[in-house]
C-alpha cells in the first residue's frame, strides 16, 4: 500500500485552488478520497445528493470517469448530468494508475440549472436555482487551463 504526504498534498490543492477557483481532489487508486479542497462537495451538488435518485446520477457519473480512466489512461472531461463542468485524471508511474485527480463542479458561462431543478418539488426548486448560482464559473479558456496544470501533475 502506498503512503501519502497528504499535509503536502492538501497544501498543493489549496494553492491550485487559489489559482483557479476550481474545486479539486485526489483519490488512491482503489477510487477512495484521499482529500479535498475547498469543500467534498459544492453547496448545490450536496443538496442534489439528498436526493436518492440524484445521488445514484453522481454517483455514475464518477464512476464512468473512474472507468474512462481506467480504460484509456487518459483524463475524462465532461459535463455532469446536472450540467456541471468535471474533469477526472490517471495519476500514473510507470504507466500504472497510482492514483487520480478530480477537478471541477463548476458551471460554464451560460449554464442552467433548470434541467435539473425542474426535477425537484416547487418548494426546493429556488434554493437549488441559488445554490446552482453561487457556484464558480469558468470559460473554456479557464477550463483548459485549468486541465493543463492538471495533466502537469499528473
Amino acid at each position: 500500500m502506498r503512503t501519502y504526504d497528504l499535509k503536502k498534498i492538501q497544501e498543493l490543492l489549496v494553492d491550485f485552488f487559489i489559482l483557479t477557483g476550481i474545486k479539486i481532489c485526489i483519490y488512491d487508486s482503489s477510487e477512495r478520497e484521499l482529500c479535498y479542497y475547498p469543500e467534498r462537495f459544492s453547496p448545490f451538488c450536496a443538496a442534489l445528493r439528498e436526493d436518492e435518485a440524484m445521488a445514484r446520477q453522481c454517483t455514475k457519473c464518477d464512476r464512468d470517469a473512474f472507468a474512462a480512466c481506467k480504460q484509456t489512461h487518459r483524463r475524462a472531461a465532461y459535463t455532469c448530468h446536472a450540467g456541471l463542468w468535471e474533469c477526472f485524471s490517471p495519476i500514473l508511474l510507470d504507466d500504472k494508475i497510482i492514483g487520480y485527480i478530480a477537478i471541477g463542479q463548476v458551471r460554464e458561462n451560460g449554464g442552467s440549472p433548470e434541467t435539473v431543478v425542474d426535477a425537484f418539488p416547487e418548494e426546493q426548486r429556488e434554493r437549488l436555482r441559488e445554490l446552482y448560482l453561487a457556484l464558480p464559473v469558468a470559460d473554456m479558456k479557464k477550463i483548459n487551463a485549468a486541465i493543463h496544470i492538471l495533466d502537469a501533475c499528473t
